[in-house]
């Protein structure tokens, strides 16, 4: 018991305390939901209500949803939650709360096994739990931290095993985390299969070929997985985020650079798909290890993307330099391991579209509060105390300008840009749908009907029963169904309004659409919410009958 109440213990104790507390800070908020997310929370709901989907499948591994498909750890772990409590955004994301606290334990266990020192454990804990990707992240539900966190789990129990006897435990717990991490998020399926073939050739090394044949279960319970992506439909989502789709981007001024060469020799050597992917894979890759991505580069706010560098100015040069020390230290498989780590890392976002995508780089989430903490001990900066202090300062301040910039200006920002009609629609959902007719317009892709399912918390088993869907290029479109209409612009959803439409009924149109609307009904506004960034206006409506 002593030792439990030891002060390393009791400060680790009070680092989890406050980054929850922190992190659950303006959780349902900051950021809006976004599509994905709702898709979630509504698949969630039907799992916790009436053990199905939003298609009607029961208790499904692989979840359709938005075109693709999702994978099942989120979702089920937020069914869990909303069984026992109310269903909402706070307990949509909660989920992602506990995958960023856990970091700080895994980051201390691991960090302490590579300096010896606890005390060092509690700088690398402290410096995971204010790291930015760490908080942004926590905030979002299906943005890959459920990956993430297993994946570093399984780093750490392997290298918390080796040099150790009966390392059988280790390996299998690490094992399982892996099996975790493939059923959270794409990224894993990169990933994991990269580790088991390093954690097979240290134990092989070391001629521990019994703990070989433990990931024979990997292997067995990654089957779903092959069959879904080959067989089952999971293929789209790489089809749509690819960074060598052929037929947009480089791909298309490769083709136009061999027409204005006429295919002589050198074109065609430079120009064509190998090398044109080859030089997209590499510049992709690459510019993960960029100094400006990693500490300067500052973006607008996008969908699931954190406009913030992930790591601190201060600490930007202690990272670099704790990349230069796992290299001196290969030998020690410990650093090899985490060396072989950080250049994998980068893979599943370097092969998509828009790289550096963060959200697909999370892989390397952790690593940089390590190699700072290696950097540190290595300059001796515990026996530095004026040097320590000052740059414990610096760190306090840019921690503080990053929340600030969090709460702050991105809340005020994402809240304009992110999905603003559609809380609209869920919000007037709630109060009036399915009792009243509901009608809006949408050019958001996939399923408009989301929001207001969310929204009314609508039964799964009606909407079974009562919806029209139609599959359109490996896409699902649902059209009207319970009072409720929705089309892609106004003039297609004005005949459906005629013939339908029971007063009184509600609407949420913009400035523009309620102008070519005046000609054909009577209606109240009732409220408007203006979007500068957008440069929209959107307003909520009764109609109601004309007078004579």
């Amino acid at each position: 018991m002593r030792n439990v109440l030891s002060p390393v213990n009791l400060l680790l104790g009070l680092i989890l305390i406050i980054a929850t507390i922190f992190r659950l800070y303006y959780l349902s908020s900051v950021p809006p939901l976004d599509l994905d997310e709702y898709g979630i929370y509504y698949n969630a709901f039907s799992i916790a209500t009436q053990g199905i989907d939003e298609w009607g499948r029961h208790f499904p591994l692989f979840f359709e949803s938005f075109g693709d498909f999702k994978l099942s750890l989120d979702i089920y772990l937020v069914a869990a939650l909303f069984k026992i409590f109310e269903p909402s955004a706070f307990w949509l994301r909660f989920p992602s709360v506990i995958f960023s606290v856990l970091y700080i334990p895994l980051v201390f266990l691991l960090t302490t096994n590579l300096t010896g020192k606890r005390n060092w454990g509690i700088l690398g804990a402290v410096l995971v739990s204010l790291i930015p990707y760490s908080i942004f992240y926590s905030h979002s539900i299906g943005a890959s931290i459920s990956a993430s966190l297993p994946i570093f789990a399984s780093i750490t129990f392997f290298i918390l095993g080796m040099k150790k006897e009966k390392r059988w435990t280790y390996v299998l717990i690490s094992m399982l985390c892996l099996v975790v991490a493939i059923y959270a998020y794409p990224l894993a399926w990169i990933i994991a299969p990269l580790l088991i073939l390093a954690y097979t050739y240290f134990l092989w090394k070391e001629k521990r070929i019994r703990l070989v044949m433990y990931y024979a279960f990997f292997v067995v319970a990654a089957v779903p997985i092959l069959l879904q992506f080959f067989i089952g439909g999971s293929q789209i989502r790489l089809s749509n985020t690819s960074a060598i789709a052929y037929d947009r981007g480089p791909f298309t001024e490769t083709q136009a650079f061999r027409q204005t060469a006429e295919n002589d020799l050198l074109s065609n050597i430079l120009h064509n798909k190998a090398t044109t992917s080859g030089y997209i894979l590499v510049n992709n890759y690459l510019k993960h290890f960029n100094i400006s991505y990693l500490g300067f580069d500052k973006t607008e706010p996008l969908i699931q993307i954190s406009p913030y560098p992930p790591l601190y100015l201060v600490l930007l040069p202690f990272y670099v330099f704790g990349i230069i020390i796992l290299i001196q230290r290969r030998k020690d498989p410990r650093y090899l391991l985490l060396l072989y780590v950080l250049l994998i890392a980068p893979l599943p976002s370097a092969i998509t579209e828009g790289a550096v995508h963060p959200k697909r780089y999370l892989a390397s989430l952790g690593l940089e509060s390590i190699l700072v903490v290696l950097a540190l001990q290595e300059f001796k900066i515990h026996k530095r105390k004026l040097v320590t202090a000052l740059l414990a300062i610096i760190l306090a301040v840019e921690v503080f300008i990053f929340v600030r910039f969090f709460y702050g200006e991105y809340a005020a920002k994402s809240d304009q840009l992110f999905y603003a009609k559609a809380r609209m629609i869920e919000e007037k959902a709630k109060v009036v749908w399915p009792k009243s007719q509901l009608f809006y317009t949408t050019e958001s892709l996939g399923e408009p009907q989301i929001y207001p399912l969310v929204g009314a918390q609508y039964s799964p088993i009606r909407y079974q029963q009562t919806r029209n869907a139609e599959r359109r290029d490996n896409w699902v479109f649902v059209r009207s169904f319970d009072n409720l209409y929705f089309e892609d612009s106004i003039e297609n959803l004005i005949p459906e309004m005629k013939k339908v439409m029971i007063y009184p009924s509600y609407g949420i149109f913009s400035d523009s659409e309620l102008r070519q609307l005046e000609s054909h009904f009577c209606f109240d506004i009732n409220g408007s919410k203006n979007y500068l960034l957008l440069k929209k206006q959107y307003l909520e409506v009764t109609f109601k009958e004309c007078l004579p």
